[in-house]
Parts: structure tokens; C-alpha cells; sequence
């Protein structure tokens, strides 16, 4: 299957278009991996100075947003979970995606569910995103009016490697395939966990 939008349907979704791929629109979506702190109310500060020095001790931050602690590598979560149940902190796990600092179209519904850290970095929470291209399924295939129909739930999307990505709810994916589908188009969901 074919890629069939190009700097065309980028344009109508706001994403900039580069004809050097090599140094505009080239992203390799980066998983960083957030444990989301539950910190006790009512402690002195010398307990979270405890608390932060021992996941110095044990893991590099990677960035940090309010109570997320953000890491870079997923077996640097076990070592701040330790440290984190020594001091009865509870923390959920969460995978988050690095987004660009470039080349990110944001729709009105981008701040309900992005993180922006002190940093300057941005991230989307993978339980409640996920992202998808389109692709040419039939000859017929139609982008533009799917894309369109589809407008209205997007949260972002991102060009990476010439392949323009778009992010949604996680929970509308069905609708997502259902669309893409009426217009002749296929769908190619990102998979975390897949090489790149």
C-alpha cells in the first residue's frame, strides 16, 4: 500500500511540509516512560528532599512535570519504584510519547490531553492516544474527506519520515477504521513496540 498524502493533505491539517525529509519532518517517536507520584500531604520538605535524592541515586530524570517523574528507560522504573515504596509513595505508571518540538499541528482539544513540562518538552500519554496514517486501500481512495470527517476528534499530528501521523482518543479507533474505511483508505496504526 501506497502513501498517498503528501505535502497537499498536510497542508489542509496544518502540518509544515519540508522537500528535504532528511532534516524537516524527520522524528523518531521517542517513548519516555512517567510514573505519576501520589505524594502524602502534610510532610515536612525534608521528606521529598529524601525522596528526590534517592532516585538520583538510582536513575537519571529524564524531565518532570508536577508529581511525573519522567525516565528514559523503562528498567529505570523498577529502581524508582523501590524508592518510592520505601517511603509509602504510591506512583502509576504511564507510557508517554515525546513529541517533536517542530512540525506539530495542535487542534483545540491538544491541551486536554498533552503534558508540557518546565522544560519546554511536550508529550502525549499513550493510554488515552494513539496515532495512525492513512494509506491508499482502494484506487478510490479519498484522504482529504476522511481526514476531514476525522478533524474533529484529532488532538495532533506530526510528520515523521514524510508520513504524516495523526493522534486521537484512544477510545475512537473503531470510528477511526470506520471512516477511513468509507473513503477507500486503510489505516496504519502505530505500534509502540515495534522496531524503528
Amino acid at each position: 500500500m501506497s502513501r498517498f498524502f503528501g505535502s497537499a493533505l498536510a497542508a489542509i491539517m496544518g502540518i509544515p511540509n519540508s522537500k528535504d525529509g532528511a532534516e524537516k519532518g524527520h522524528w523518531n517517536m521517542d517513548i519516555k516512560y512517567g510514573l505519576d507520584m501520589r505524594l502524602p500531604e502534610g510532610k515536612l520538605p525534608g521528606f521529598y528532599a529524601q525522596i528526590i535524592k534517592g532516585i538520583a541515586d538510582r536513575a537519571p530524570l529524564f524531565d518532570r512535570h508536577k508529581e511525573l517523574l519522567i525516565l528514559d528507560r523503562k528498567a529505570h522504573v523498577a529502581s524508582v519504584l523501590d524508592i518510592l515504596n520505601h517511603y509509602k509513595v504510591e506512583a502509576e505508571f504511564c507510557e508517554l510519547l515525546l513529541l517533536p518540538p517542530t512540525e506539530v499541528s495542535r487542534s483545540d482539544r491538544f491541551d486536554d490531553f498533552a503534558i508540557e513540562t518546565r522544560e519546554g518538552n511536550v508529550y502525549l500519554d499513550l493510554t488515552y492516544t494513539a496515532s495512525f496514517s492513512l494509506t491508499a486501500a482502494r484506487p478510490d481512495a479519498e484522504a482529504a474527506p476522511a481526514l476531514l470527517q476525522l478533524e474533529e476528534h484529532r488532538i495532533a499530528s506530526v510528520l515523521e519520515d514524510g508520513i504524516t501521523w495523526y493522534f486521537i482518543e484512544k477510545q475512537l479507533a473503531e470510528l477511526a477504521e470506520r471512516v477511513a474505511h468509507a473513503y477507500g483508505c486503510g489505516i496504519d496504526w502505530w505500534d509502540q513496540n515495534a522496531e524503528r
